[in-house]
């Protein structure tokens, strides 16, 4: 499970680096531009893409909702847009734990 949206970023430039807060102001991640290579330019647009994810995430389930609706009113079992089967695998990477995941949680 993540933590709940909406997400916040701020940028250090002395640092580089960008923190993304949560709506109560608690950290949820840091990146840096010189840890990671990224150039100081990239660093604003990471962030704004890391705290858009929640929001992201909505969307997806919401996209994934309507596309079935559709369906059971038509009938059909068959996917009609492409990118509802999309939305469903990158939603799968979100509810997913990865093995890194599974180790920390025991």
């Amino acid at each position: 499970m993540h933590t709940p949206g909406p997400w916040l970023y701020d940028i250090n430039h002395k640092a580089p680096e960008a923190i993304i807060v949560d709506f109560e102001g608690f950290t949820v991640a840091r990146i840096s531009a010189l840890e990671n290579s990224t150039s100081a330019s990239d660093l604003e647009d990471n962030a704004r893409l890391i705290a858009a994810a929640p929001n992201l995430l909505l969307a997806l389930r919401q996209m994934v909702r309507e596309h079935d609706a559709l369906q059971f009113a038509n009938g059909s079992t068959e996917d009609r847009w492409p990118c509802a089967t999309i939305a469903r695998q990158l939603i799968a990477q979100f509810d997913t734990p990865t093995d890194f995941e599974k180790g920390i949680r025991g």
